[in-house]
């Protein structure tokens, strides 16, 4: 059975390096992009670390793709029901939507998160935002934003920048293809306030999904700090979907799992308290996602998940003191759980402009001491030197071949060594690649595409062999040794 059917009962879709979704269902998985065919992968050193990196992240939502619920000052002049970027566009909000587009996000917002540890980005992005003549108009043909077109034609200039800035700041940046032509679920942030998945009711829709996926693969495969871009933002299931990503995916370097986790939104959530959902989070439901993580090959991330919480999960007369301390609780025990299993993870989302929201707000969840003050992880060790790294690798080495000594079967001892060299060379330039006022130290996340492709290396140095194994063991080996010897 493949990965996406044996995820297809969560509403999961596949995903890869190159991209990643998200959505607000209680729990989806989904799919993303890397390297296209005809776009030369980045050789395994620094400029690939922040690909490859543990991706510790927010999401800038209703920057582009907008929102009302987050932020209503665009909807003010929107047509009926004021709920979608259709609606405003209707009303003509060209002037409105680039005002927006020029504040929502400025370079206090950029230094709050870098100083926050967070180390990568994730922008919902519509195709209507590629109207542009320098980006892909065409994807706009024969759909509902064809007459709008002349109004999105700004937005690709400032998304243009909005990638760079994230660079600027050593930020990477995913970006997430939120809404496509025709709907790929109900709701509004998927463009239209029409109610209706459409995408697949219309050969066009699919046509102009496929030039945007394409576009946008081409266009940001070379930016060596984009980390992936998200096929399809929540897409409601159905017998079409899994035939789409298939075939979407064939030719993509590596996939990787966007899986949404939310509770707040249905009975069962209103039912527990934040303190037990808590509790599930770190006992039922971990084996469940640890199970998940092993099926991808670690390549799991979470793209979207919040502190927010039901008010039905909170005691009738509970103040507010006690609600945040809920919402910590239950936050605490998704970021133990994502830290342990997940290649990287998303909250959703920075701000908000209507009103205090520590549950759906990382600034208002960070003043209520929700969010930790710094989220970036361990930190490399000051004046550590060489990390005695002779004698702990010495050590495994040492423990290794003696037990393997006391085994029947072939062994290539040799390439243990050459791994565990190599794994200690890969986990400390990966912690030399730092960013920040504080310094973020980034850490291996995509382990498992990272060693099929020195695997893949080692090979062609020296052959295959029975005991193949030996050098993936030493690597994971070397890797954990160099953890031990430098992070605190």
């Amino acid at each position: 059975m493949g990965l996406l059917d044996k995820f297809k009962a969560k509403g999961a879709a596949l995903g890869d390096q190159f991209g990643q979704f998200p959505g607000l269902q209680k729990d989806s998985a989904q799919a993303t992009y890397t390297a296209q065919p005809g776009v030369k992968d980045l050789p395994l050193g620094p400029e690939s670390v922040i690909r490859f990196r543990k991706q510790r992240g927010v999401n800038l939502g209703a920057w582009f793709s907008q929102e009302a619920w987050i932020v209503d000052e665009p909807f003010k002049s929107a047509a009926q029901p004021r709920s979608s970027d259709h609606d405003i566009a209707k009303a003509g909000g060209k002037e409105v939507l680039e005002r927006h587009w020029d504040n929502w996000i400025g370079e206090d917002d950029w230094k709050w998160i870098v100083e926050k540890g967070f180390n990568t980005v994730r922008l919902p992005i519509g195709y209507y935002h590629l109207s542009n003549p320098n980006a892909c108009p065409a994807c706009l043909k024969k759909t509902d934003f064809e007459p709008f077109a002349q109004i999105y034609e700004g937005a690709w200039p400032r998304i243009e920048k909005a990638i760079q800035d994230a660079g600027r700041w050593g930020l990477g940046i995913l970006i997430d293809l939120h809404g496509v032509a025709g709907n790929q679920n109900d709701d509004a942030h998927s463009g239209t306030s029409s109610g209706k998945t459409q995408l697949w009711d219309s050969k066009k829709n699919l046509e102009s999904t496929s030039l945007a996926l394409r576009f946008l693969t081409q266009y940001l495969a070379r930016i060596p700090h984009v980390v992936g871009l998200q096929l399809m933002n929540e897409p409601k299931n159905n017998q079409t979907l899994g035939g789409w990503y298939e075939s979407t995916i064939r030719d993509l370097q590596f996939v990787v799992v966007d899986h949404h986790l939310y509770r707040c939104f249905t009975a069962e959530d209103r039912g527990l308290s934040g303190d037990q959902h808590a509790q599930v989070l770190s006992q039922q439901f971990r084996h469940t996602f640890e199970s998940w993580s092993k099926n991808a090959g670690r390549s799991l991330i979470v793209g979207e998940f919040s502190a927010a919480l039901d008010p039905h999960s909170f005691p009738q007369g509970c103040n507010d003191t006690e609600k945040d301390r809920q919402r910590r609780e239950f936050l605490r025990a998704q970021l133990n759980l994502y830290e342990e299993f997940c290649a990287g993870w998303y909250f959703w989302t920075l701000k908000k402009g209507n009103g205090w929201d520590a549950g759906w707000s990382a600034k208002d969840a960070s003043t209520a001491e929700i969010l930790p003050g710094w989220v970036g992880g361990k930190v490399k060790r000051q004046n550590a030197g060489h990390g005695d790294r002779q004698p702990r690798l010495q050590h495994a080495f040492d423990s290794h071949a003696g037990y393997w000594s006391t085994q029947p079967g072939p062994k290539e001892h040799d390439r243990f060594w050459e791994g565990i060299n190599r794994g200690w060379d890969d986990a400390v330039m990966f912690m030399d690649h730092r960013f920040g006022p504080q310094r973020a130290t980034s850490v291996i996340g995509f382990d498992g595409p990272w060693i099929r492709r020195r695997t893949t290396e080692h090979l062609q140095r020296r052959g295959q062999g029975p005991c193949v194994w030996e050098f993936e063991h030493g690597w994971r080996q070397g890797v954990a040794a160099a953890a031990e010897a430098f992070l605190i």
